[in-house]
Parts: C-alpha cells; structure tokens; sequence
C-alpha cells in the first residue's frame, strides 16, 4: 500500500493525471519568505524602495565618482567649526577648508576657503555683484542640502555653484567638511576643484596674506 512504501523509503512514480503535491514531492527544498526583498536588488534599485540617502551617503557617493571615497574621515568628535576641526584633525587651522554660504539670487552660493581667511565684502560684490549674506541657521539646509556645521562643497543641493578662494592654494592639501559636523575629506587642491565641480578660483578673502611692513620715511 501506499503508506508501506513511504515508511520503507520507495518512491512513487507519477501518473499521468495525478498532481505532485508537497507530500510526494521528492526533493525538499526552502521556499522563500514572502515579502523579504533580495539585499542586493535593494541595493540596485534604492530609488524604487524610496530609501533616503544621508549627506554624508551623499558625499560619498559624490567622492566615489572620482575614485576618492576613501578620503572621507569620519572623526570621534565635532569637527563643525575650524578650531575644532583643526583639533580633531591635528593640523592647523588654515588647512581646513571652510565652505562658507551665501544667499544668492533666491538659492544659495558656496565659498570654499582657508580656515584663517575672512570675507572681504568689498571684493566679494565685485564678483558677484551683490553683498555677502550668509543665511540663517535655520535656513541652511534648505538652501545648501547641509546642516550648519557639515556645510561642505560635494554634492550639495541642485542649482547651488562652488568657488574655491584662492587663499586655499598656498597649500598641498587640505580639509574641507564631509557633509556632517563630524566628517573631514583629505584632498589636494587639484581633487578638491574636481570633486567639488567648482565654478572657477576667486579672490573674495582677506586676512590671510602675510602684512607688508609699511615703508619707512
């Protein structure tokens, strides 16, 4: 009979006609849970699952692009203003380099400069042709994709242009933010102007050039 055969090990064989069913199936296998996404179509199709990116991911990915997503530091503690990313990073304060923004033309504009350097607002109207007015803490983010302290110049909110001030270029490297108050990115100056996609070198600092002594009588 049939339950003899099962408990001795023999196999039926199918007839025509007659459905194979769990029971008389006979290999096992493991179906798979229902509604459990493959990680790896997740990862290929992150737009269809709608999960969001961080700055940070951001930055990243942005810093992938040009081969450079290794330099991305993240530190064990704040790196939001020069001083403290200086500290962190134990270097001094002129290498980092600061992205400074301001409201522009409705939407913002990015400044990457020295940490020692300050805007010169007469210089800065000649370029672009209006005062320098940063914005609002609380306006930030909405204008450049960054919070206040991780402002940096990668893959910041569309529509938003970078200059790098040349107050950055006595130095090899340098350390702009990361795109979080914690974050730092080691590039050279010829990186950063690559993965930045900066606009072009502007001259809108001041108090970084080493004083001329006034000339004697």
């Amino acid at each position: 009979c049939v339950p003899c055969r099962r408990r001795h090990g023999v196999r039926e064989k199918h007839r025509p006609g007659r459905s194979l069913s769990a029971t008389n199936l006979p290999l096992r296998f493991t179906p798979t849970p229902t509604g459990a996404p493959n990680a790896a179509l997740v990862r290929a199709n992150e737009k269809s699952y709608n999960i969001p990116m961080t700055s940070v991911d951001r930055v990243s990915r942005c810093l992938a692009d040009f081969g450079l997503q290794d330099r991305l530091i993240t530190l064990d503690q704040s790196s939001a203003t020069v001083a403290l990313a200086a500290q962190a990073l134990g270097c001094p304060e002129a290498l980092i380099a600061k992205t400074l923004a301001f409201e522009y033309n409705g939407s913002a504009l990015l400044v990457v400069a020295a940490g020692d350097a300050k805007v010169d607002n007469r210089k800065f109207k000649a370029v672009f042709g209006t005062k320098a007015k940063m914005p609002a803490p609380d306006q930030v983010e909405a204008l450049t994709g960054f919070r206040p302290g991780g402002v940096c110049p990668f893959a910041p909110k569309e529509g938003v242009k970078v200059y790098l001030d040349v107050s950055l270029q006595r130095f090899e490297t340098v350390y702009p933010a990361g795109g979080s108050g914690n974050t730092a990115v080691k590039l050279s100056l010829a990186e950063l102007q690559a993965a930045s996609r900066a606009e072009k070198w502007v001259d809108v600092c001041k108090g970084w050039q080493p004083q001329t002594p006034a000339a004697q009588g």
